[in-house]
């Protein structure tokens, strides 16, 4: 099927560019808040430490290059691989439909 993740993760990478520092403070508020719900307590200062440079280079450009290996490879999938050459096909069809049209006003 379709996997929504590739444009996903290209839609977190473009949040965090545009939020600045921000970004990466509301993620720590979010997977603290997440850490005392299920354990009980926060994450440690070397953990918020690790988590923001995770996410650092994540959104920087090798976070890009995996969301592009992932848009690659759910492209290459086998619905994209009957999907595109449809849409494609159909393009073509009604492209031939207009100009046919266009033709067929021209002559009269």
């Amino acid at each position: 099927g379709i996997n929504i993740m590739s444009g996903g993760s290209a839609a977190i990478i473009a949040v965090f560019r545009s939020g600045g520092f921000y970004s990466y403070q509301l993620t720590l508020v979010i997977v603290n808040a997440l850490s005392r719900a299920i354990f009980g307590r926060g994450l440690s200062l070397a953990a918020n430490f690790g988590l923001v440079r995770a996410l650092g280079v994540l959104t920087g450009p090798v976070g890009i290059v995996l969301t592009a290996l992932w848009t690659a490879i759910d492209i290459a999938g086998p619905a994209y691989r009957v999907t595109i050459p449809c849409v494609i096909l159909l393009s073509c069809f009604r492209k031939e439909l207009k100009l046919k049209k266009y033709r067929d006003t021209k002559l009269d």
